[in-house]
C-alpha cells in the first residue's frame, strides 16, 4: 500500500478522510520489494489510496525487479485511462495485471468511456484487467454488470460488498448481498503500508493503523520468519474467517483478536 492519497472522494471508501496524507519513501519501497523477492513471494500488488499517483517512483524501483515476480498487479481507480502513456509505464515496471475499481460510487468521478479505454489498451498490451465492484445491493450489482460485461468477461469481475468503515458507515447494506459476497483477498495476502507496517489484512483494518491486532509490526525479515513459522495461524485464517461470507466484518476482527490473544478458535 504505497499511499493513502486519492484523487477521488468516494462515499463508500474505507479510508474515509485520512488525518494525514502519506506515501511510501522510495528506499522503503525498494526494501520491501527486495525482501519479497528474497522470500520467494511470487505475486505483489501496489495499492492505495491511488497508487498511480506514485507511479514514477514505482517504475524507478521496479526497473530492477520487474522480472523477479510472476505476477505484478496494481489496484487503481483508472483516472488515468485516457492517457495511454500510463500503460507503457506499467510495462516498464513489469505490471501485468490491473485491478480496476469501478462501481456506482467510482462512476461519479470517472466517465465509463475511460474505463472502456483501459480495457482496450490493456488487451493490446497483453495486460490482464480485473474489475473489482463494490456493491451495497443487488440493483447496484446488476447496473454495473450490464455495463462491464459488454467489454470484459464476467469471470474477470469480482463483487465485494461495502464494509462499515470510514465513509461506508453511512451506507445501508442489503444483507442478502453481504451474505453471498466473499472478500477474495481477506487472509490470503499480507500487506505492507506506506510506513512499513505489516498487516494480516489488505483491506479496511489498514486505516486503523496500530490500533488493531491485524497489525503485526514493522516489516522485516524477523517478522516474515515469524509468519512463516506460525502455520497454525495461517491455517486458521484461511479456514475459518470467511466461512460466513462476510467481508471485513466486526465478527472477523473479533475472531482473529480472540485467536491471537487466547490461541482458541472462535467459531461464532
Amino acid at each position: 500500500m504505497v499511499t493513502n492519497k486519492c484523487n477521488f472522494k468516494c462515499e463508500h471508501c474505507f479510508w474515509g478522510k485520512p488525518e494525514k496524507e502519506e506515501s511510501i519513501k522510495a528506499g522503503l519501497l525498494e526494501y520491501v520489494i527486495c525482501k519479497c523477492f528474497e522470500n520467494n513471494i511470487s505475486h505483489i500488488c501496489f495499492s492505495g489510496g491511488e497508487p498511480v499517483l506514485y507511479l514514477d517512483n514505482i517504475v524507478e524501483v521496479m526497473r530492477t525487479y520487474r522480472n523477479k515476480f510472476s505476477k505484478i498487479s496494481i489496484c487503481t481507480n483508472g483516472y488515468w485511462g485516457d492517457n495511454d502513456i500510463v500503460i507503457n509505464k506499467f510495462k516498464i515496471a513489469g505490471i501485468n495485471n490491473i485491478e480496476l475499481s469501478y462501481d456506482t460510487y467510482h462512476s461519479k468521478f470517472i466517465d465509463f468511456e475511460i474505463i472502456k479505454n483501459i480495457i482496450m489498451q490493456a488487451k493490446k498490451n497483453d495486460v490482464t484487467v480485473k474489475c473489482v465492484v463494490a456493491v451495497a445491493n443487488n440493483k447496484e450489482m446488476v447496473h454495473v454488470q450490464s455495463k462491464l460485461t459488454k467489454h470484459i468477461d464476467s469471470k474477470y469481475i469480482t463483487y465485494q460488498y461495502i464494509g462499515r468503515y470510514g465513509n461506508g458507515k453511512s451506507i445501508v447494506i442489503d444483507n442478502n448481498i453481504s451474505g453471498n459476497t466473499v472478500c477474495a483477498q481477506f487472509m490470503r495476502q499480507i500487506c505492507v503500508d506506506f510506513n512499513g507496517l505489516l498487516y494480516y489484512c489488505c483491506g479496511p483494518y489498514i486505516a486503523y493503523g496500530t490500533d488493531t491486532n491485524f497489525c503485526v509490526g514493522k516489516f522485516n525479515q524477523e517478522k516474515i520468519d515469524e509468519l512463516k513459522k506460525n502455520k497454525e495461524l495461517f491455517y486458521y485464517m484461511n479456514r475459518f474467517n470467511c466461512s460466513n461470507g462476510t467481508y471485513m466484518c466486526e465478527e472477523c476482527l473479533k475472531r482473529l483478536d480472540n485467536y491471537i490473544l487466547s490461541k482458541e478458535i472462535c467459531r461464532c
